[in-house]
């Protein structure tokens, strides 16, 4: 090869890779910075109160409304706020949600304590996060002293009912106390293989939405005769992945989905980035796995339509209060972050922690009114005491109907704390604009400790500002450093509050093999 080809070749392959280069310089990739570090501090905002709590007198309940309603609360699993129409979809995915929510009081800006379905629902049925209940992740049972919402009800003459659509709710996990009536248990003769990795619908471990409303209408039908007030509770499934609902919901969305513009990928995404649930075969099944998840939510809006008729039929539904929400959303790629798509429980990112919150109050009170504050899923017990008129034990939760029934009384909440599931000190503070993330490698009882010794807890922040930036991926936001003290603060502070009631326990992680095969069919573990 002559000098001249040579020097050509060499200068091709430099060019080659100032392209490739420039490529990846450009590419989401480049958002990625090394996280700065930080230490959390008590006291650096200049209070050491809980600022979570705040001394608001509560609203006065509207005369009319009936002695003591039915009460519905309805759970959904994995559903993300932003595939609803009540919430901005254009889809028709939740004619019947959307219903509801026009008979109800809508919160667009509503977030979970904790991304994933134990801890989750423990918070939802408790009013607390998970810092006070002490139920950070699977695998773990609440305690028995911890003060239930179907207790207190069951205490204040109602019918309780619950229906548990998958085995994170079942009562192994201190979810069925309260209840007349729990239904946990899973169809485990169904011949399949309890070790298959997850993907598809495994009835050994969840249940159709279409069983859960049956049992649902069948229970309430029971009490038509009797004098006492009901209380049913229904966790839906269907959204979790893998996402696989029946005909024909199955193929009724086609097309590019919203979130081929969303995701750092595209349609293009990596196998490897690809969660083992999913059991998509190639890239090009990117949108194809999306409208599944539609069709899902789909499906169980139309079981929802059965439901909410019923009660309409029987003239239940007018008076009655109604909580429809979600126990976590599901990560789908918006960032870069190394996190599988398809999953949940991975990071604090929006998708994971907004969830839906429609509250249909009785005779329709404040029907259609929308709401922007922040409000977490600790609120929701404390509100549903109130409208009951009943004294609610100590929770973390604030009543969601301060500032909708009495305007001149705002709830004025400055942040939501969330935090990661498991028992390493990470969480997030979001307030209207920002959100601030710490992550420490410290255990969260250790850095409680070393907060209240007045000793700082290192870690590392990500600071994001949630206007400009709504999808997530300039970690370093204007002013992160003073943001990020700020908001270090306000978290310190709240670790170190007292919790409402003194009751934890040592909880102890379960590790058998019943749990082990649920998780597996499930997707949880490989």
């Amino acid at each position: 090869m002559t000098t001249s080809r040579i020097l050509f070749a060499l200068g091709a392959v430099v060019l080659v890779l100032v392209l490739v280069y420039l490529t990846i310089g450009s590419s989401p990739r480049s958002k990625s910075r090394t996280n700065p570090k930080i230490d959390l501090v008590v006291g650096i905002d200049g209070s050491n109160a809980d600022p979570g709590r705040l001394a608001v007198e509560e609203p006065a309940r509207p005369g009319e409304w009936p002695k003591n309603p039915n009460v519905l609360l309805v759970s959904i699993d994995t559903l993300r706020a932003d595939h609803l129409g009540a919430y901005g979809a254009r889809r028709d995915v939740s004619p019947a949600i959307d219903r509801l929510a026009e008979d109800a009081v809508l919160f667009d800006r509503a977030f979970v304590a904790v991304p994933k379905t134990t801890p989750s629902l423990v918070s939802l049925l408790s009013g607390l996060h998970p810092k006070s209940h002490g139920v950070r992740k699977l695998r773990v049972a609440a305690s028995d002293k911890l003060p239930l919402l179907p207790e207190r009800l069951q205490t204040a003459g109602y019918a309780t009912a619950g229906f548990c659509g998958q085995f994170n709710c079942a009562r192994k996990w201190g979810l069925g106390r309260g209840f007349d009536l729990y239904e946990d248990r899973f169809d485990y003769d169904v011949g399949h293989d309890p070790d298959r990795v997850g993907g598809g619908f495994y009835p050994a471990s969840e249940k159709r939405a279409a069983d859960l409303v049956d049992r649902t209408i069948d229970w309430i039908e029971e009490q038509r005769g009797q004098s006492q007030p009901f209380f049913a509770w229904l966790h839906l499934m269907d959204p979790h992945a893998g996402y696989s609902p029946p005909l024909p919901y199955l193929d009724m969305f086609a097309g590019t989905t919203a979130f081929s513009a969303n995701s750092v990928h595209g349609n293009s995404v990596p196998p490897d980035l690809i969660h083992v649930q999913a059991k998509i075969q190639g890239k090009e099944d990117y949108d194809d796995y999306v409208n599944r998840y539609d069709g899902e939510i789909r499906y169980l809006d139309d079981q929802l339509v059965r439901l909410f008729d019923y009660l309409k039929k029987e003239e239940l539904y007018r008076d009655s209060l109604i909580v429809l929400t979600a126990d976590h959303g599901e990560f789908m790629g918006e960032v870069d972050n190394g996190v599988r798509y398809f999953t949940h429980g991975g990071t604090l990112h929006e998708s994971e922690l907004r969830v839906p919150l429609i509250v249909k109050l009785p005779a329709r009170f404040a029907a259609g009114t929308r709401v922007s504050r922040l409000v977490s899923l600790v609120d929701i017990a404390p509100t549903i005491y109130w409208v009951l008129g009943l004294a609610a034990p100590p929770v973390d939760g604030l009543n969601l109907m301060r500032g909708v029934l009495d305007p001149g009384s705002a709830n004025a909440r400055r942040e939501i704390f969330v935090q990661k599931p498991g028992d390493r000190a990470v969480f997030a503070v979001r307030t209207d604009r920002h959100k601030f993330v710490f992550t420490s490698r410290v255990e969260i009882d250790a850095a409680v400790e070393v907060l209240r010794a007045g000793e700082p807890v290192p870690g590392r922040y990500q600071v994001f500002d949630l206007k400009e930036d709504a999808l997530e991926r300039d970690s370093l936001a204007e002013n992160h450093e003073q943001i990020a003290k700020e908001l270090s603060g306000r978290l310190a502070n709240w670790l170190v509050a007292p919790s409402p009631m003194d009751y934890q326990e040592p909880l102890v992680e379960v590790i058998d093999e019943e749990t082990n095969r649920h998780l597996r069919a499930l997707g949880y573990i490989e």
